[in-house]
Order: structure tokens, then C-alpha cells, then sequence
């Protein structure tokens, strides 16, 4: 983890996301974790128009990866939109 202070300029419609570590540990029944890689692009994927259609359409990508193994850890995403 690298401290630092970066500013990004934001117009209108841009998107944030956060999400707690849980997200990108999240597993199948194997060892392999999603990522942060895996994570960006199933994001891509899952853009929708509406925010929240797009936060459940990450969340069920999500869920179809982990195959329906149990959560180790706490999962939590929020999505801005700025307007």
C-alpha cells in the first residue's frame, strides 16, 4: 500500500466506486482471489445507465465468480455519480 495524495478533475456523469478488501479477495472454492485486475474489468463488463442497475449488475458478476462459496470476509461497494 503506497501513501500519496493524487487530484483527479471529475465532470459530470463520471463514476466512483469503493469497495471494502472483502470485493477483490472474494474466492471460488479454490485459492484464486478475483483481484484487483478481475475487478476492473468485470466493472467494465457491468456498466449500466443507472447506477444502482450498474452496483447490482457488479455485485451478481460477483457472485457468479465466487460460485456460490460462502463470504470470508465483509463485502461492501458503493457507488458516486457525479452530477
Amino acid at each position: 500500500f503506497q501513501k500519496g495524495v493524487e487530484k483527479v478533475k471529475l465532470a459530470s456523469g463520471h463514476r466512483i466506486y469503493f469497495y471494502t478488501d472483502g470485493v477483490q479477495e472474494a474466492s471460488a472454492h479454490s485459492p484464486v482471489m478475483l483481484g484487483p485486475e478481475r475487478l476492473v474489468e468485470l466493472t467494465q463488463r457491468a456498466v449500466r445507465e443507472d447506477l444502482r442497475e450498474t452496483l447490482a449488475a457488479i455485485m451478481e458478476e460477483l457472485n457468479q465468480f465466487r460460485s456460490g462459496a460462502a463470504t470470508e470476509d465483509d463485502v461492501l461497494l458503493v457507488g458516486v455519480r457525479v452530477k
